[in-house]
């Protein structure tokens, strides 16, 4: 999944100061695009770029996180 600079982007997708979800990609233009046709007034913020393998461990590490502080995973990262 690593971007063209073999880094993959890290990033939580929000509204407003609410969190929605968190996301690793290689594409952010199109994955900004995905979220914004599923929810218009949201916005991706780029937190980093590492190598795949990390940004997948911080994005697991922050949903256990945000799901051990809330009772739940964030909304766009539950189960469907």
């Amino acid at each position: 999944m690593a971007g063209k600079n073999g880094k993959t982007t890290m990033y939580e997708w929000k509204e407003g100061n609410q969190i929605l979800g968190y996301g690793v990609t290689d594409n952010l233009e199109n994955r900004e695009a995905e979220h914004k046709r599923e929810e218009p007034r949201s916005e991706v913020e780029v937190v980093d770029c590492k190598p795949e393998s990390e940004a997948r461990d911080w994005g697991r590490e922050r949903i256990k996180n945000y799901e051990e502080e809330h009772g739940e995973p964030p909304p766009k990262n539950r189960p469907r």
